[in-house]
């Protein structure tokens, strides 16, 4: 039976192996700022027929205060699913627990899994993204820096895209803002200005 293709860099990084039904991530769009719609944020973007959508938030809740009949309300609306439109964007839908209908100010990245591919030339790993047939124009997700930081309490990006990680502290929770990775510790319990 095939083993699929293994690539080992030998520098620390782990080993990468292409096999029958790997896909590989394409970045679609980055949203962010106040929604479309009641509870929703609709983000038109392309999206490539057969693909599987995701969506990466960024700023999943967004914090309201307003009055309502003479009561201050604080009011967290939050992301809770994602709708395809067809092959031409996506809308992420959102609830809070007063069911207000709220406009909402969400941040995320879209990217989408693309299909197997249905035709090939070349090098072929069956049931698996035509890596060989992506296009000088295809946005597919790629490692900009690789390495070891130490975070005490933020630290911006090296560059510019999503962190994957792993952290060897389990009393911390680690985050993302869009800009800055945030650590805290998990007994944390102030309270942060979120406006």
């Amino acid at each position: 039976m095939p083993e699929g293709i293994l690539i080992d860099y030998n520098d620390g990084r782990p080993v990468m192996a292409i096999t029958a039904g790997l896909r590989a991530p394409s970045f679609c769009a980055s949203f962010s700022g106040n929604g479309t719609g009641a509870n929703q944020f609709r983000v038109d973007t392309p999206l490539t027929p057969g693909s599987t959508v995701f969506v990466l938030p960024t700023r999943p809740v967004d914090i309201q205060e307003f009055a309502d009949n003479q009561t201050w309300i604080v009011l967290p609306i939050y992301m809770t699913s994602v709708t395809r439109n067809g092959d031409s964007g996506v809308t992420v839908n959102g609830t809070n627990r007063g069911n207000y209908q709220r406009i909402p100010n969400w941040a995320g990245t879209v990217f989408e899994i693309l299909p197997a591919a249905t035709y090939n030339e070349g090098l072929l790993v069956s049931n698996s993204t035509d890596f060989t047939a992506i296009s000088n124009q295809a946005r597919l997700m790629t490692c900009a820096y690789v390495g070891t930081v130490t975070v005490n309490g933020s630290m911006a990006l090296p560059v510019t895209g999503i962190p994957f990680g792993k952290w060897n502290n389990n009393n911390v929770s680690v985050g993302f803002d869009g800009t800055n990775i945030i650590v805290r510790d998990i007994s944390y319990s102030g309270r942060d200005d979120v406006s």
